[in-house]
């Protein structure tokens, strides 16, 4: 169960270096982030400069906010980071969530050594309250090549606002923009009939280097660590959510009218009708995102798209993951009572939903019946956690 860690001035640090593999919320500044497991708050004393580090104290994120009208562009915040610094170097401008930004791979002097990491710099005139943002993820530069991952995770985990939690992070807007600017109508067959929604599909390969970046992070982990399996899934989940919004605006016409029952059953048929298909990479699945467009996709990406319609729908959906049984579900609460396969969660029943087998909601084989077996993780960030 994930928990949401507020840094305020008045709570004692000690108690927030305890708390690793979370979701952070830094209350006045509207930021989110999701860090890796055993990565902990390293200094909170100043809200406008807030940094975490990895287990070994190697790697160092910082995020630093000046709020007001402190620059007027993104060049100008860039230029500062560079002169404190003392580095050289270019960096790439692109739009993040709207936003002027710019990203940098530099180098500088940091405790008797050369540090190196990148550093993104964020123009936020779009909220209501003017902030500009310099996110740092560095380690020493001899590490540099085996902390790349971790450091573009870190950063790529960070949201601007709330709406920011479901859309792909500044790393991945980076590699690509988010919408993409190239759409155009892509078929996708529903029930044997062809639709077709607009789509770019130069978001494919977006949405897939977040999924081997984070499987590569994971695997550094022990099997059973619930907090990393949990990060990993949200951060696939985050990545893809908004990239299948015209799914949901498809969906939203085809089943308009339907009841909350009907709608789970029938984007469950859809999903289930997919080529069972694992790729040879490190993660060896597809984004979700992929999955919807091609058709194919194992239990894991079908559960996260399931998952991630149904929250378009406003439907309280959770993964279920069995290391167990080597498979992945999905839990679904529904506002009527229904018979079949049921666990609970946080005070709340969900209805099994197999997602590779041809069966309804509430249906599971019973080789794999057992509710001990499966473990429920929330996706979404929400309210309170």
């Amino acid at each position: 169960m994930k928990t949401r860690l507020i840094l305020c001035i008045y709570l004692v640090l000690f108690l927030l270096t305890g708390l690793s593999g979370e979701e952070v919320s830094v209350e006045g500044r509207d930021y989110f982030l999701d860090i890796p497991e055993g990565w902990k708050v390293m200094d909170a004393s100043e809200l406008s400069a807030v940094s975490f580090t990895d287990p070994a104290r190697k790697a160092i994120l910082q995020v630093i906010t000046f709020t007001g009208t402190s620059f007027p562009d993104v060049e100008s915040i860039f230029r500062h980071i560079k002169t404190q610094l003392k580095t050289s170097g270019d960096g790439a401008f692109f739009t993040y969530n709207g936003r002027d930004a710019c990203i940098a791979d530099l180098t500088f002097a940091a405790g008797g050594g050369d540090a190196r990491g990148y550093f993104i710099c964020i123009n936020d005139d779009v909220s209501a309250v003017k902030k500009d943002f310099i996110l740092m993820a560095y380690v020493d530069a001899a590490s540099y090549d085996a902390y790349a991952p971790y450091i573009l995770s870190v950063l790529d985990s960070f949201s601007i606002d709330r709406k920011s939690r479901v859309l792909p992070g500044p790393v991945s807007q980076f590699f690509y923009p988010h919408p993409g600017p190239q759409a155009e109508d892509t078929a996708v067959t529903i029930n044997g009939k062809q639709y077709f929604v607009e789509i770019d599909r130069n978001e494919i390969e977006a949405s897939q280097l977040v999924v081997e970046r984070e499987a590569l992070i994971l695997s550094a982990y022990p099997k059973g660590s619930l907090k990393a399996w949990n990060r990993f899934f949200r951060m696939i989940y985050r990545d893809n959510v908004g990239r299948l919004a015209p799914y949901y605006g498809l969906f939203k016409t085809l089943l308009a009218g339907k009841s909350q029952l009907e709608t789970a059953q029938a984007l469950l048929s859809w999903v289930q009708g997919f080529e069972y298909v694992r790729i040879n990479s490190i993660s060896d699945i597809l984004s979700p995102f992929n999955t919807a467009l091609s058709g194919r996709g194992d239990c894991d990406s079908r559960a996260v798209l399931y998952i991630s319609l149904l929250h378009y729908f406003g439907i309280d959906a959770v993964l279920f993951v069995s290391l167990e049984y080597s498979h992945a579900g999905a839990g679904v609460h529904l506002d009527v009572r229904c018979t079949g396969a049921r666990i609970a969660f946080e005070g709340r029943e969900y209805m099994f939903a197999e997602v590779t087998a041809d069966v309804n909601l509430g249906m599971v084989d019973q080789t794999m019946a057992n509710p001990d077996k499966w473990i429920p993780m929330r996706l979404e960030m929400t309210e309170g956690n």
